[in-house]
């Protein structure tokens, strides 16, 4: 995890120095995110989590600046309150788009039927299920 950085705090807000019209920058954050807080799911589902409304917002902004599909929608936990979810569409396009940006970089599945797969793999056995190389 980063240290400085928390998505789990719905009060997170980010620095005003943080340059979102820089790609690399948006490649870094989404790599953040998804390395830390992001999952796949064995039917090949990518999401990520957060409390933080405008962390999701941004995600998505910064998605759409890679042209990566997806949805966002909002769930609740009775212990731990609302909580925003950001889902991409699974497609050729963005699973060849998130595999090159490396968004899952070194990061291991923690629960579930692939639990301790690396998630870039579990991500190129879905590629290659569905022929997408």
């Amino acid at each position: 995890y980063i240290i400085t950085f928390s998505t789990a705090n719905s009060k997170c807000k980010l620095k005003d120095a943080f340059d979102l019209s820089a790609l690399e920058y948006s490649r870094l954050f989404l790599q953040s995110f998804f390395t830390n807080e992001g999952s796949i799911s064995n039917s090949g589902k990518i999401s990520g989590d957060s409390k933080s409304k405008e962390i999701i917002n941004l995600l998505s902004n910064m998605l759409d600046k890679f042209c990566i599909c997806h949805k966002i929608c909002t769930y609740s936990k009775e212990k731990y309150g609302l909580f925003y979810k950001i889902y991409l569409k699974i497609s050729k396009e963005n699973y060849n788009k998130f595999s090159q940006l490396d968004l899952f970089c070194n990061s291991v599945v923690s629960k579930g039927y692939n639990v301790g797969k690396l998630k870039k793999e579990v991500l190129n056995i879905q590629m290659t299920k569905r022929n997408y190389f």
